[in-house]
């Protein structure tokens, strides 16, 4: 990890909150529930993970740390850490785990200018009970801390737009609280990656092994912009018929919206003739996802 950014630099996202996971049973409920292979991290390292239901649909997102031999720290984004504790403890049984919302923890963020074209790796640094600095996994050159920090001062609507904005281009999506329709492979968790091939059972592991090794997903995340209002529930048209629905999406300057939407592959990868379009007749186009690394 490089040297970090000055602590006054970092602005506070309100819209996150701490979920400790501790206990002799802490690793081993996680890797049973969650969909990426939680006993590869090593102590002060973080991955994307993932809940899902049986159907293999999304419930939560979630960068998860590991903080110690026996305890994990799950970053939530959308859906509170109280719900997700609510949930996940429903399916805890005799396991020697706790579920404990870290009062007045948060995740906090910065822009570096100097950051390199190198894929940071996911090693973060402990500076203090309940605190830890690491980087974001992308082009952005963002910086993050965890920080239980009081009081906590208002981000401004410009630095969480950026903050998002930069989410979206790296084709992170947002799920809100009550979760997502869409598959785990239809929201692109594949590609983070968020998802585990070789680990054990898991919610929704049949169905995410299907999809990769049958190839039968055919929609998948996209970006896309317009110069006229995208509005999230909004329907993508393609020659009259809807093919997608608008989601997280941004206005991200004058005249200018960025979203995520799930299109078919073959609108994607080779569309048919039409452009695509909003409900009101203005035209959508499809952009790459500019801050991931290949």
């Amino acid at each position: 990890m490089h040297e970090t950014a000055s602590e006054s630099l970092f602005e506070p996202l309100h819209d996150t909150s701490i979920l400790a996971l501790e206990g002799v049973d802490a690793i081993d409920f996680a890797q049973s529930q969650f969909a990426n292979d939680v006993r590869a991290l090593a102590v002060n390292t973080w991955q994307w993970n993932a809940w899902l239901t049986a159907k293999g649909r999304g419930v939560a997102l979630f960068m998860l740390l590991r903080s110690s031999e026996q305890g994990l720290r799950a970053v939530c984004t959308g859906m509170p850490a109280a719900t997700l504790a609510s949930a996940l403890s429903r399916t805890i049984f005799r396991r020697k785990v706790t579920l404990k919302v870290v009062e007045g923890a948060r995740l906090w963020g910065c822009f570096d200018t100097q950051a390199g074209e190198t894929r940071p790796d996911r090693t973060c640094q402990s500076t203090g009970e309940e605190q830890w600095l690491g980087e974001m996994d992308d082009r952005s050159g963002r910086r993050w801390r965890i920080s239980t920090h009081t009081p906590c001062p208002e981000a401004s609507q410009a630095f969480e737009t950026a903050w998002q904005l930069a989410n979206l281009r790296r084709g992170l999506p947002y799920l809100q609280e009550q979760g997502s329709e869409l598959t785990a492979h239809q929201l692109g968790l594949h590609r983070l990656p968020a998802l585990s091939l070789s680990k054990g059972c898991y919610p929704g592991q049949e169905i995410v092994a299907r999809t990769h090794y049958l190839g039968k997903s055919h929609r998948q995340l996209t970006r896309i912009a317009a110069d006229s209002l995208l509005r999230d529930g909004s329907k993508l048209l393609c020659e009259g018929r809807e093919v997608a629905t608008v989601m997280n999406s941004l206005h991200v300057g004058p005249n200018a919206w960025e979203a995520l939407a799930c299109l078919s592959a073959q609108d994607e990868d080779n569309p048919i003739p039409g452009e695509l379009q909003t409900e009101e007749g203005h035209r959508v186009s499809r952009l790459p996802f500019s801050n991931a690394f290949d």
